[in-house]
Parts: C-alpha cells; structure tokens; sequence
C-alpha cells in the first residue's frame, strides 16, 4: 500500500501538494513524523529494535515513530502507530506533546511525545514488520550508549532524547 504525504515549507506549514512517502525522500521534500517515548514508572523507556531491511538496521530506536500521512495530524499519527507498532490503543490525553524538532538533512519536522504508562513487555504486541524486540531501558544507560557512539543506538539523536530529559527533569 501506498502512503501519501503532505508536503511541507521549510516554516511546516502544507504546501497542499501531496506525494507518496518514496517521492518525498527521493524529492527531498519537507514533512512530518511523529515520535512516542513510552515511559514506566520507574522511568525506564520502551525501545524497538528495528528490523534489518528498515532504514537504522538492527539499531535500538524510539518506542513509537511514524510519518504523518496526508490529511493527519501528529497526534493522529502518534496514535496510530502506537496501535499499529506495539497493539496498544490509548486516549489522546494520554500523549503529552514535549516538542518538535527540525531534521534538515531529512527535512523532517519530528513531533515527539511523551506517554506515561506501566505495562509489562507481555502487554505490548510489537509488530515483526517493524521490530525484532522490545525493550525497557534506563535512561541512564540509553544517554550512555548514545555519548559513547554505539553503533547499536545510533537511530536515536541527541537532540530527541534531550527533548525528552528536559520534560521529565531526572
């Protein structure tokens, strides 16, 4: 199946032109995604492992991440794939918005959130199509790997995970 993406100007905003998800990357044009980091009470977070055909192969990545397909917004699109990457269908109050960031490389606009909730791995239903495991992770040992450049958690940046420590203020 075909997704189609809004295309965007360099301010975010819809250029009412709308693409398929290859002809943006291939255009290099403008657009969202949307990113989840799911959050226990003990303030470990839910990585996927991503699957060895997928951009970041076999690389540790966000809980949740997606791009916005033409018409949605972030929120739906945090939503959707939540269901769709680890079978977990939740209320929109339960995604709490903490930022976006500008990937100029990509040109993506990468609308993160926050969701706080304590299920156990057996809870979760990770798609295979997108993920090989899942995992918790302390923020500690996350922060760790990413400073020390290990290859296996090189699908996260910096600047999302520090998006992420400013809100929740460890």
């Amino acid at each position: 199946m075909t997704e189609y993406i809004d295309v965007l100007d360099e301010s975010g905003k819809k250029t009412g032109t709308v693409k398929s998800r290859t002809d943006v990357h291939n255009d290099g044009d403008w657009h969202r995604a949307a990113c989840v980091w799911i959050i226990n009470s003990n303030d470990e977070i839910l990585l996927q492992r991503r699957v060895p055909h997928k951009s970041y192969p076999n690389s540790w990545a966000n809980s949740v991440i997606g791009h916005v397909m033409a018409g949605d917004t972030a929120l739906d699109t945090a939503m959707r794939e939540t269901v769709e990457e680890l079978g977990v269908e939740l209320t929109k109050e339960s995604f709490d918005y903490i930022g976006q960031l500008t990937y100029y490389k990509g040109k993506e606009f990468f609308d993160c959130y926050i969701v706080r909730i304590d299920l156990p791995l057996s809870e979760f239903k990770f798609d295979p199509v997108e993920a090989t495991e899942i995992k918790f992770f302390t923020i500690t040992e996350i922060v760790s790997r990413i400073q020390s450049q290990d290859d296996e958690f090189r699908a996260i940046a910096l600047e999302e995970l520090q998006l992420l420590l400013d809100k929740i203020a460890i």
